[in-house]
């Protein structure tokens, strides 16, 4: 956590200076940038790989000495969530901390009303701004997909919600129209594969030659796992990690444990802007998290065995 830490002040530096220094290597993100309101904002993507993990442990685990040095902290991490001015991220990101806050129950019905009230000042303030540009935009996408009368009638352009609609839609129609990719799927298939050239859709992101992806979507996990798992298979995987949540919540009353929680349900509200869920690094923190909270759990109660009267025999 103190790396990340260390990666989100470099990250913020690049902006000012409009020179990237942190690569994919050492954060797990790529290493480009796209400019908002007429090319004044640049916006980098190579944020920290543990960022949003980061950001639930500075919020609901680290011990602060200070008011002061928790608020300095936690405003390094959260201007990195914000600084790449990713809208879902961003929304999903304010509704995980609250709904932490109140898993641990630190947060009523007033300090609701407080939260709503300063971010519709928060809102005001921004509307004329590069974030208040951003969330407007999103009101597009969704406009833009209630106008359309057919799912080709959408304008499929590259990270807006029409896009990921259209690109689910497109596989899940040839899945359902292929018998056999309902429980299996077309396999673990790499882009350059023989089957993959066989395919011909038209919506996804475009490679080195401008040809349109057939495996790899990247701005959508489900499309991702009906081509490679099928229908059946699609949701053993959700399955899988929907168990893996059901523990961490049954234990997440110890730090780490809530920590894991919040991970996986916020990865999985991402899921439908990102493939993250997919990745090994994914894989790895889930079993992370469920390795420290079975350890918490045995040590609670090796601690209340310890602690519990010695029955006394009758002679």
């Amino acid at each position: 956590m103190v790396i990340t830490l260390l990666q989100c002040v470099v990250y913020l530096v690049q902006i000012p200076l409009n020179q990237s220094f942190l690569t994919i290597g050492l954060t797990g993100g790529d290493n480009i940038s796209t400019t908002l309101d007429g090319d004044q904002y640049v916006r980098y993507y190579n944020t920290p790989i543990l960022l949003t993990i980061a950001l639930f442990y500075f919020i609901f685990i680290q011990n602060y000495d200070s008011l002061a040095y928790k608020a300095i902290v936690v405003s390094f991490v959260v201007m990195t969530v914000v600084a790449p001015m990713h809208r879902s991220l961003i929304l999903i990101n304010s509704l995980i901390i609250l709904y932490g806050y109140g898993l641990l129950g630190k947060i009523r019905l007033k300090d609701v009303g407080y939260m709503v009230a300063a971010c519709m000042i928060g809102l005001t303030i921004l509307a004329n701004t590069v974030v208040g540009d951003r969330m407007a935009s999103a009101l597009d996408d969704f406009q833009e997909v209630q106008r359309a009368s057919t799912i080709d009638k959408l304008q499929t352009e590259q990270n807006t919600f029409a896009y990921r609609i259209a690109l689910f839609y497109e596989r899940f129609e040839y899945v359902v129209r292929t018998p056999e990719s309902w429980f299996f799927g077309l396999g673990l298939l790499t882009e350059d594969a023989p089957q993959a050239k066989k395919l011909s859709f038209t919506v996804g992101l475009k490679n080195e030659w401008d040809e349109i992806t057939q495996i790899d979507t990247g701005d959508n996990l489900w499309p991702l796992l009906l081509v490679r798992l099928g229908i059946l298979g699609t949701f053993l995987y959700a399955f899988a990690f929907g168990k893996a949540a059901k523990f961490l919540f049954k234990n997440r009353f110890f730090p780490l444990s809530l920590v894991g929680f919040l991970f996986i349900i916020q990865q999985f509200l991402l899921s439908f802007t990102n493939t993250d869920m997919y990745s090994h690094w994914y894989y790895v923190v889930v079993m992370f998290f469920l390795a420290l909270s079975v350890l918490e759990s045995l040590a609670e109660q090796n601690k209340v065995e310890d602690h519990s009267p010695i029955p006394v025999r009758n002679h």
